[in-house]
This record gives C-alpha cells, structure tokens and sequence, in this order.
C-alpha cells in the first residue's frame, strides 16, 4: 500500500510536472511571439514618429523662408527695384547685414524676361561670398531647372517654388514669390528668389526643437541600404519608404528627404537605443524564470497550494496579457495584492505596463501638439489658411443646406509694413497677436472662424449672419482697437494701429460659387483702403456700402 502511495505520488508529480513543462513553454511562446514583438512594434513606430517630427520640422522651415520671402517680394520698394534698378535699394537693403539678419544665404532678383537684376550667395560665418555652379550665369534659370519661371500664366502660382535643392556646398532651403505690390494688385513684374543652407546650426536648433537627436546625410549614400530593412508606412494617403537596421543595443532609421522635383537630396538619420525591447526581455525572461523556480517549488510542497496559489494567478496574468495584447487597453491592471512572488511579478508587470502607458501618453501628446502646429497659426495661435479654407467650405455647404446667409470679412492692418520698418519685426509679431486676440474676443459662437490669412490679412466667416449682423462685429473689432491705441506714428489714417475691413455676405445657392463671395470681400477690403483706410466697405452687386 505504501509503495502505491509513493507510485500514486509520483505519478502525481511526474503528471504536475508535465503539464507545468507544457505551460511553461506555451507561456515562453506567447510572452516572446506576442509580447516581445508588441515592444518591438512599439519601439519601430516611435522611432518612425520620431523622423517624422525631423521631416516636418525641416518642411517647417521651408514654410517660414517662404513666408520672409513672401514678404520681401510684396514690398512696394524691390517692385520700384525691378522696375527700374536702383542702386541704393542695394546698398540699403541687400548688403551681408541683410543676409544676416534674415538669416539668408541666396538673394536673387529676377525680372519678366528671366534676367537677373541682382543677386549673391553669401557665407554667413565667414562674410564671403560664395559661386555655386547651379547658380552660375551660365546654369540659372534655364533648360529644365525647377527655377525656370513662366510669365506667360495667368495665375502667380507658376511663380511659387519651394523645396531643398542639392548644391555643392551642401542642401539647400529655397523658395520664390513673384514680385507684386503691397495690395497684391497687377500683375508682377519679376521673381524674387531666395536661399538657405541646411547647415550644421540649423540642425542643431531643429534637435532642440525637436527634441530627436538626428543628422542629415549628404550627399546620399546608399552603400548600407541592402543590410537594411525596408520599411513601409502610409499616412495620409502617402506611403513613406524608411531603412531600418538594428545594432547592438540600437536602432537605425534612415528615410530619403525629397527635394524640388521629388529627387532625393538627402538622408535623415536617427540612432535610438532599444531600451523597449531591451526592458521588455529582460521582464520576459525574470517573468518566466521567476514562475517556474516559484512554481517548481511550490509544486513539491503541496499540489493543493500549487493549483490555487501559482497557477491561477499565472492564467490571470496570461489572460490579462493577451486583453492587453488584443485591445491595446494599458490602463488595465492587475492589482495583485499579494506580498509573494506572484505578487512581485504581478507589480513587476504593472510597472512595466505603466511605463509603456506613459510612454503612449506622451506620444499622444507629441502627435496632438503637432496636428495643433498643423492647424493654427504659429504666431497667433489661431487657425491658420487651411483650417480657415475647410471650415468656409463647410460652412457653406451647411448655409446652402438651410437656405441662410453666411458673410465673410476680409480684414488687414493698416501701413503694417511702414509699422515693421519703424518698430521692429519683434513689435510687429506682437501687434499680431494683440489684433488677434481683439477679432477672437469679439467672434465667440460655434459656427464662426477668425483665421490668420496670410501675413498681416485675417479673415472671419460668420454663419447665419447677414451683412449688417457682420458690420456690427466689425465695428466692435474696430472700437476695441482704438480703445487699445497701440502707438504707429507712420500711420496715414490716424495715429494709432488701425485696421481695413471689407464685408461680403450672401444666401448660398447653385448658380453661386464659393470663391466669388471671396473676391467680393477682397473687393470691399480694397475699396476701404483705396478710401483711406480704418473703415469698413459692404460689398453688393450695385454699389459699396462704406462706414
């Protein structure tokens, strides 16, 4: 009988083993198939979020040159420039001091028969001068080259260029406008151009911003592309290509930056440590090395114990895994409440999850601060022209639908470009933001907008609003301005920052397009300034209503 107790026993123990041999590597597969390569996956995408905030912030750049640029080329002074070369815009206005101080390396002046007026490429930290061979005069603006303009279009937008080019002394930012007056009136008379290095300062103010310790690679070498894995992404209806390597306790992300004409100029490298991965394997390995030394010693103790102490908890913590794993929830938790070694493990793998939640958070963050980059103006922080082009047309499908009027404002300060040259663009930014939050203060309700334009211009879209409903927003917009009295002794109108105002308002309807209530609130914006500016005009089909 005692021999078949001890048979029965180890029976009992052999069975108990077994089974926990099997559980144990069920639970090694699931923790190294399902959530090891959870870290990796998540490891793989913040290192592809991380290239993506270095590309945008680079396009970011582009964007404000294009904006300074833009600035430059409505300015009435380089439109008399073209016109007729005056030397002492030169010597005002286009010296190293310039370039500087815009932080510009590239001024080229370009009129309608694609001569150049003027131009020179400087080395900002050396004070020289610079050739480069695609801005040669025999290689500028001819053939082929991206920069060859069309005056012969109708529209301006032939004139626009932005993007990096390759150039010897490395990728450079370039933008053009067309040179127009101030109004943005008439047709224009020539090109501005202009340049910046993507130099090693550069790159280091966009890891500060950034925040992603990165490096620019130029000129492009593919040598270590067939040891790396190709990686695709699609956002945004765009597939992204990116090359991925891992090293020794590293991750190796390359993605090809495209310049002007979608020809690569350089590659965007980041080198991130594995710390996800190299966490979530070492939590994977004491988790099942852990298990099986507690459970092998328990399992010798009293089977009883074994069944109830050791491996219900496990199938809890397997079963909680995969809830994780299945529905993404890392708020879920186990609260283990025990002062053992499941207990350990349970809190172990709490913190771990905390981290990986944390981590999540923040990269949440880091995307909704860049979706509100994407959405509001910089400087102003209100919405910007692309939030402003959706939210008209919304609107005024939503006017259309219920058969209600929708007005649009036009609005831009007054002598603003004498009012930088007198004060300082620093002052300038700030008489921004303080009209900014002037128009936000007096435009509250759900269905209405106040977008920054472009440069000194906002607009405002005022659903179910009629002309006269949006000449009393105006006139409030207006009162509390003057009541501010932010000093501009170059100001023709009075002494005071003032503002032009131009109203449109109409019923939506089929045989009315959205772009022409547009060009009649321009329309009424130009007639308020052509009649001496801090004042309103209502446009309508007979006449202009001025206030």
């Amino acid at each position: 009988m005692e021999n078949m107790r001890m048979l029965l026993k180890t029976q009992f123990m052999l069975s108990m083993i077994f089974v926990f041999f099997i559980f144990g590597v069920a639970e090694a597969v699931i923790l190294r198939l399902v959530v090891f390569e959870s870290f990796t996956q998540l490891e793989q995408n913040e290192a592809v979020r991380d290239i993506e905030r270095v590309d945008h912030s680079i396009n970011r750049e582009v964007h404000h040159l294009g904006l300074l640029c833009h600035d430059w080329a409505s300015w009435d002074e380089m439109y008399d420039f073209v016109s007729n070369g005056n030397k002492e815009f030169v010597h005002s206005n286009l010296l190293l001091n310039s370039f500087k101080a815009n932080n510009c390396n590239l001024i080229y002046v370009i009129d309608r028969s694609m001569n150049l007026i003027w131009g020179n490429i400087y080395d900002l930290e050396k004070g020289e001068t610079l050739k480069l061979e695609k801005f040669s005069p025999q290689n500028s603006f001819s053939g082929d080259d991206p920069f060859k303009f069309n005056f012969s279009s109708r529209s301006t937008e032939s004139l626009h260029r932005r993007g990096i080019i390759q150039t010897e002394k490395g990728p450079m930012l370039i933008v053009s406008r067309p040179v127009k007056k101030s109004t943005d009136l008439g047709t224009p008379n020539g090109v501005l151009v202009m340049g910046r290095f993507l130099g090693r300062k550069t790159i280091n103010d966009l890891v500060d911003q950034t925040k992603v310790n990165f490096d620019v690679i130029y000129p492009i070498n593919k040598d270590s592309y067939p040891n790396m894995r190709t990686l695709y992404v699609t956002a945004d209806n765009q597939t992204n290509k990116y090359y991925m390597q891992n090293e020794k306790g590293k991750i190796r992300v390359i993605k090809e930056f495209m310049g002007i004409g979608n020809i690569p100029v350089f590659q965007i490298e980041i080198i991130l440590p594995r710390s996800i991965t190299e966490k979530g394997l070492q939590t994977i390995n004491f988790t099942a090395g852990y298990v099986i030394a507690s459970t092998l010693t328990i399992l010798f103790v009293f089977g009883f114990i074994l069944r109830k102490n050791v491996f219900s908890p496990l199938d809890r913590m397997s079963r909680h895994m995969q809830k994780i794993e299945n529905e993404g929830d890392f708020s879920l938790r186990l609260k283990i409440r025990r002062k053992d070694e499941i207990g350990i493990l349970g809190s172990v793998f709490d913190k771990m999850i905390d981290k990986i939640e944390t981590q999540t958070i923040e990269i949440l963050k880091a995307n909704r601060k860049l979706e509100g980059l994407s959405s509001t103006d910089e400087l102003t922080k209100i919405s910007n022209r692309r939030i402003f082009n959706q939210h008209f047309s919304s609107e005024w499908t939503r006017m259309k639908r219920e058969n209600k009027p929708i007005s649009l404002i036009m609005c831009d300060i007054d002598f603003f470009k004498q009012y930088n040259d007198l004060y300082g663009h620093q002052a300038g930014d700030e008489c921004l933001i303080k009209v900014a939050d002037i128009m936000k203060g007096n435009v509250s309700r759900a269905g209405d907008l106040v977008a920054r334009y472009g440069g000194e211009e906002f607009a405002i879209v005022l659903s179910d609003t009629s002309a006269g409903g949006a000449a009393q927003v105006v006139r409030k917009i207006i009162s509390e301005l003057q009541k501010q009295q932010i000093p501009h002794d170059e100001s023709k109108a009075i002494g005071f920052v003032s503002m032009s105002f131009g109203i449109a308002s109409v019923v939506p309807s089929g045989g009315f397009a959205l772009e022409e209530i547009v060009k009649m609130a321009d329309k009424a914006l130009y007639n308020a300034k052509a009649n001496g500016r801090n004042r309103y005009e209502i446009f309508n089909t007979k006449n202009e209503e001025a206030h």
